[in-house]
């Protein structure tokens, strides 16, 4: 009769049919493995391919074939932009490692919920060596620890909502908080999240190379303190969405330690680069932070869904988020870091520490720091090559791993020069092996190249680099270069309008 399925759910899936899609997803997910390096970066969205699949629950699959074909997988990646190729340099990707998928596998198919110790002893034990090591790449003092998160926003909103409990207390309503104009949007929104008022948020200025001014900063704490509030979180940056800029962390630590501020850094994708020696020297000045925010799913190419928020002392956190309940089984004393429910905002979680702790076990953390060491060498060639492009100007030197560039035209106001741009930008996003970004930073719109993913090598920066300067030089000649028609013909020359 096969296997018995009497008083059996029809949930309850059999051992062969297991096997079955187990086999039919393998064979399909080798397939992709195999071609997504060479798959475009943009793809249109194919409303027949995914009705095929998707056509609505009121039917079952009643097909004899497996439901996890190439069918399947075909629907789900229709359309949209991908950021798993080489091609991918439109901002920080969303990593994607094999082996870290595996992990994810893994911890869906045993299903033990990782809330606390008891239930979950190994996941949890994985979670914790996890975190310390991250706190060590961070530079963080024995005695750290942290949680997993589902990404950088949270991880955000727990530096706004941990440092007001432990500043302010339930009073918070004098509470003012400090971000540089560059910081992430999700600072305004963790904000909201909290139940602070938005006017209690002071937007520090920037210098030229877009880092927070730590002279503004001391400036706008002790306007605030004179009128009678309470400075209570300074949130910086390592590594900024726009243009990858490191806010000067050392500095800005001082004038937290003088005013008795918290200090949070977001090095949601900066502070992987903390494993190679430029990285450390850039980011000098991390380790005296209270908290700091990492995305093992960006920079340390997880999949999607793997943040973590970090803190110098882990009783902050029981602080902020421990509620007694009876249902629970928590005992006083227990280890903090192995029972994040109560350290955190989530009772229900799915576990998270399998997805970095595999490729750094199959891989070796030197791994990581020879792939970061080569997205870095691949965007100050990206920046040596487009500082030769006349025509062209960078907002300053890469910190990180982030190139921001923009026509600047002699002569021609921001306005003109940002439509230029904003052609470029479009020019060179035809070609669906690439994906390229823009952003507006002090007005000036700009083209970002973040040569990031771990798929990425030279060859597919030279082939961006090809294409900025083919298309910049299209659009010079459509324009007649009038901005430049009072130079002579050596200038035009060396623009390459004209053979020399």
């Amino acid at each position: 009769m096969g296997e018995q399925r009497m008083n059996k759910s029809a949930l309850e899936m059999t051992v062969s049919d297991f096997e079955k899609h187990i086999k039919s997803l393998t064979e399909v997910l080798v397939q992709e493995v195999k071609d997504q390096p060479h798959q475009a970066t943009k793809k249109e969205f194919d409303e027949e391919t995914f009705k095929s699949i998707f056509s609505g629950l009121d039917k079952k699959w009643d097909k004899e074939e497996s439901i996890f074909g190439k069918d399947l997988l075909k629907a789900l990646g229709v359309g949209g932009v991908d950021d798993n190729t080489p091609g991918y340099m439109g901002s920080i990707p969303g990593g994607g490692l094999l082996q870290s998928s595996l992990g994810d596998f893994l911890t869906s198919v045993i299903n033990r919920w990782p809330g606390l110790y008891e239930f979950a002893p190994g996941i949890l034990e994985v979670e914790k060596e996890v975190i310390q090591w991250l706190c060590q790449v961070m530079g963080f003092k024995t005695g750290a620890g942290g949680i997993f998160t589902s990404g950088g926003s949270m991880a955000n909103f727990n530096s706004i909502y941990v440092s007001r409990i432990k500043k302010l207390g339930d009073d918070f309503s004098h509470g003012t908080i400090y971000i540089s104009d560059q910081a992430h949007y999700s600072f305004i929104k963790s904000v909201k999240m909290a139940g602070i008022a938005p006017n209690k948020v002071r937007k520090v200025k920037t210098l030229a190379n877009c880092t927070m001014s730590p002279q503004h900063l001391k400036d706008l704490v002790e306007e605030d303190i004179q009128k009678g509030l309470r400075p209570f979180l300074v949130a910086t940056t390592a590594g900024t969405t726009q243009t990858g800029a490191i806010d000067p962390l050392k500095d800005i630590a001082e004038v937290c330690q003088e005013y008795d501020c918290w200090f949070h850094v977001d090095a949601a994708w900066g502070g992987s680069y903390r494993l190679t020696k430029r990285g450390k020297l850039l980011m000098k000045g991390i380790e005296n932070a209270d908290s700091i925010t990492i995305d093992p799913h960006k920079a340390f190419w997880t999949p999607w869904g793997c943040g973590a928020f970090l803190v110098a002392d882990p009783r902050d956190l029981y602080q902020a988020f421990s509620v007694k309940a009876d249902y629970l089984p928590f005992e006083e004393g227990a280890e903090l870091t192995l029972n994040p429910a109560n350290i955190s905002g989530e009772l229900s979680r799915n576990a998270r520490g399998l997805q970095l702790w595999l490729p750094i076990k199959l891989c070796g953390a030197e791994a990581f720091t020879k792939a970061l060491n080569e997205k870095l060498d691949l965007a100050y060639q990206a920046f040596d090559s487009i500082s030769k492009m006349d025509g062209l100007s960078l907002i300053h030197p890469p910190a990180l791993g982030i190139v921001s560039f923009s026509f600047d035209i002699e002569g021609a106001s921001e306005a003109y020069c940002n439509k230029l741009t904003e052609d470029l930008l479009d020019r060179i996003n035809q070609d669906d092996r690439i994906y390229l970004t823009g952003t507006t930073v002090k007005g000036k719109f700009l083209v970002r190249i973040a040569p990031m993913h771990f798929r990425t090598h030279k060859k597919h920066v030279d082939y961006v680099l090809d294409l900025v300067d083919k298309h910049r030089r299209e659009i010079l000649r459509e324009i007649g270069y009038s901005w430049y028609l009072h130079r002579n013909l050596y200038s035009m020359t060396k623009l390459g309008l004209l053979s020399s």
